[in-house]
């Protein structure tokens, strides 16, 4: 797979665990759409701020149609054939899979961290399309309240490789990608075969689970591990009776782009540690040269909740107590990962 300059787009969590059965090209007309759409507010977009003003008018201009006796707000954006990755050939595709997406229902989540009534049931993502054919575009109409679900980040975001997810070739892959990248940084996630089921879209597929373990999950960890920015690693349990997976996510990327990931990381934590926690240098050095971009994330939030809550002045000795913790941290990461429940399940 021939993968060119990467081009990130930062997808709402909604979207990312949003249920739909989508097929391939499905996925990528939604995933071109909402990378038209973000266009104009990329720049207002993040890690620090969730980009919660969307200006009406870097947005497509507001259109009026009546759809029976109701009139109908939409905006408009124009996609070209090839972005979604079909020849001129191949253009009915496109078409079924506009069709498609005018019909089916989804259920996108606000929160997946949220409880169930917080999901929201949308009947088409589009509203209707034109095709110009000697021009090899598409018109899609999509309603202000799905431009607004599809924009919204505010409750947070999954940034990933747009290039890359246009470049699978299973949708169980991209599905997979998506949500791994919503776990970039952390310690990794478990969650129950239900749940797993549920946010790939696939209850009802291959009853099995030794199929369905195959077919979806194998699917998409050969297809990741092998050419993916990002992959995943994964065990099997039981607990409680649960049939539960285990998942690790690791980032492939060169010294020059790691180095530069972790510069300012790193900084904060030789910062909090030495003027916070007044640790000796050399313990510092040991424990900064311990983070990797797999577990930053993870490392920066630990050290933000121990400032917050423990009450530095009434230990004795900080710098040990910390160096206690860190050690214990450390040694337990590979270990851990966080058990999620996810919206649209009880």
């Amino acid at each position: 797979m021939k993968i060119s300059k990467p081009e990130h787009i930062a997808q709402g969590n909604g979207i990312t665990y949003m249920t739909s059965d989508l097929s391939l090209v499905q996925l990528k007309v939604l995933m071109t759409i909402i990378r038209e759409l973000q266009k104009p507010i990329s720049m207002m977009i993040t890690d620090i701020g969730f980009g919660r003003i969307k200006p009406d008018d870097v947005l497509p201009a507001k259109e009026q149609f009546m759809d029976g006796d109701h009139l109908m707000i939409t905006r408009k954006i124009t996609i070209k054939v090839k972005d979604v990755g079909l020849g001129n050939q191949n253009t009915g595709y496109l078409l079924n899979s506009l069709n498609a997406l005018r019909q089916k229902s989804c259920c996108i989540p606000y929160n997946p961290a949220r409880p169930t009534k917080s999901k929201v049931l949308v009947t088409g993502l589009i509203s209707h399309y034109t095709y110009d054919c000697p021009a090899q575009t598409v018109d899609v109409y999509l309603l202000d309240a799905v431009v607004n679900r599809l924009l919204l980040v505010s409750e947070g975001f999954t940034r990933y490789d747009y290039t890359h997810a246009m470049a699978f070739s299973n949708k169980y892959t991209v599905r997979m990608y998506w949500i791994i990248n919503s776990w970039r940084g952390r310690k990794g996630f478990r969650i129950s075969m239900e749940q797993l089921r549920y946010v790939m879209s696939a209850e009802d597929k291959y009853p099995r689970n030794d199929n369905f373990i195959s077919k979806v999950i194998g699917a998409a960890y050969k297809e990741l591990k092998q050419t993916g920015d990002i992959w995943f690693e994964y065990s099997r349990d039981l607990r409680n009776g649960k049939d539960m997976f285990s998942f690790r996510v690791y980032q492939r990327m060169d010294s020059e782009r790691r180095e530069k990931v972790l510069k300012k990381p790193k900084q904060i934590a030789y910062s909090m540690l030495y003027n916070m926690w007044k640790m000796q240098l050399a313990d510092i050095d040991h424990f900064v040269s311990l983070i990797t971009v797999d577990n930053v994330q993870g490392f920066i939030c630990e050290l933000d909740y121990l400032n917050r809550t423990i009450d530095r002045k009434s230990l004795k000795d900080p710098a040990a107590y910390m160096k206690t913790i860190l050690i214990s941290y450390f040694d337990t990461l590979d270990l851990v990962s966080q058990e999620v429940t996810l919206t649209g399940k009880k």
